[in-house]
Formats: C-alpha cells, sequence, structure tokens
C-alpha cells in the first residue's frame, strides 16, 4: 500500500467524485492505494469537501434499511389501523408488559441503571434506596451515602491541621 500519494488535482477530483458516489474513506482509499486516515486527512488539509458536503454525504451514508416515502406512509397507515383496535391495543399491551416484568429484563434495567449512576444498589438495600428516591426525593449519590452503599464525603477540615500562634 502506497502511503504517500500525491494530491494534485486530478487526485482531488477523483476523490470529491467518489465520495459524493457514496465511498467510503477506506474504500476511496482502497482505489487509490493508501489508507482511510490519508483520505480523511487529505480531504480535511487540501479542503477537498465543504463542511456541508461532509454532513450531507455521511447523514446519506447512514446504515439501516432505506424505505420510500410512499412505503413509510403505507406502514403508517397500518399501525395506525391496528392500534385504533382496542382487542390488538390490549393483547400488546399485556405482551409489552410481561417482557418487560421477566427477571431478565429487570436485571438489565438494574445493570443499566448502575451503569449510569455509577454504583449498583444491593438487592438487601433496594427498597430502602427506593423510598430514599421516590418517596423521599434525596438524590442517588446521598441515598446511597446514607444507606452506607457509598463512601461518606470527605470533610475538607477533616485533613487541615490548624496551628496554634502564642501570642
Amino acid at each position: 500500500m502506497k502511503h504517500n500519494i500525491r494530491y494534485d488535482d486530478e487526485t482531488r477530483a477523483e476523490i470529491r467524485r467518489l465520495a459524493r458516489c457514496l465511498f467510503t474513506y477506506q474504500e476511496i482509499g482502497d482505489r487509490l492505494g493508501t489508507t482511510a486516515a490519508g483520505i480523511a486527512s487529505a480531504i480535511k488539509r487540501y479542503r477537498i469537501l465543504t463542511t456541508e458536503e461532509t454532513r450531507e454525504i455521511k447523514s446519506r451514508r447512514m446504515t439501516g434499511n432505506r424505505i420510500s416515502k410512499a412505503q413509510r406512509k403505507l406502514l403508517s397507515e397500518r399501525q395506525r389501523r391496528l392500534w385504533s383496535n382496542p382487542e390488538y391495543r390490549a393483547r400488546a399491551i399485556a405482551k409489552m408488559t410481561a417482557a418487560s416484568t421477566t427477571p431478565e429484563a429487570m436485571r438489565r434495567r438494574r445493570q443499566v441503571a448502575a451503569k449510569r449512576r455509577g454504583f449498583a444498589v444491593p438487592e438487601h438495600l433496594r427498597d430502602d434506596y427506593n423510598f430514599l428516591r421516590r418517596d423521599m426525593w434525596i438524590p442517588a449519590r446521598e441515598a446511597a451515602r446514607m444507606l452506607g452503599i457509598l463512601p461518606a464525603p470527605v470533610s475538607l477540615s477533616a485533613g487541615v491541621r490548624v496551628l496554634e500562634v502564642a501570642a
């Protein structure tokens, strides 16, 4: 692989053309015999694409199923029709409720909450923690400190020695 290629006008035009055709930097680099990082660097250094063009290309390049507006409208109408049926609505809500109360789903929610908070609440303290949070409106870290899950904050005066001055 060639790392030091010349970015003359012809090469820059080719990079611009390939980028506008939604080629990734890796694919452009493979075609020109360089790396994706080299292409990204050249695009910035030589201003091959404007910021607006880069944003537009990235948004068009996003992965996922691309559905036409007509197809999306048909799907939307179908879902609206289904959810307006009271029997379907009741069945769907019952299924979602049952799925959300399984032990696996509850364990996953606890993991996500622990990661977000930065600490896990032990099972034997969960009811007390929930009481402090929901009923007493105490912030999460403060409730954790009250229950001994987190250490108490260190006081500023704890580590400061006061020198007595003899008069």
